[in-house]
């Protein structure tokens, strides 16, 4: 039977989390500090991953993702507000627009009458 350990990596600055997936339930054999070993792990991964490797070459976290997806989530709401707020603005411009008239048009009679 597997037996999977996750390390938090809050105090590195080289990973979020780290996952070992023991092959055999023996923890025998595990190092003392398993954050140290993970950082270890990690800092020689990278060492070997060649220079001109990017960032947006390796496969983002599930952390990034989520973050990506809520920032979309958050530009979405933007565009439905400033589209409500266009509607509302449209709304006022055409009230604005027939007041106006209106007063012109009571505006012309009333001259009218004083002429006539």
């Amino acid at each position: 039977m597997k037996k999977e350990i996750v390390i938090d990596g809050k105090g590195s600055d080289w990973f979020e989390k780290a996952t070992f997936v023991l092959k055999e339930n023996n923890t025998n054999h595990l190092p003392k500090d398993l954050f140290s070993y993970a950082e270890e792990i990690v800092e020689r991964h990278l060492k070997k991953m060649p220079q001109g490797i990017s960032h947006q070459q390796i496969p983002k976290s599930y952390l990034e993702i989520a973050s990506n997806k809520s920032i979309q989530n958050e530009y979405s709401k933007i565009c439905m507000q400033k589209k409500k707020v266009q509607r509302r603005e449209k709304q006022v411009t055409t009230f604005l627009v027939i007041s106006l008239m209106a007063c012109a048009l009571s505006l012309i009679a009333l001259i009218m009458s004083i002429f006539s």
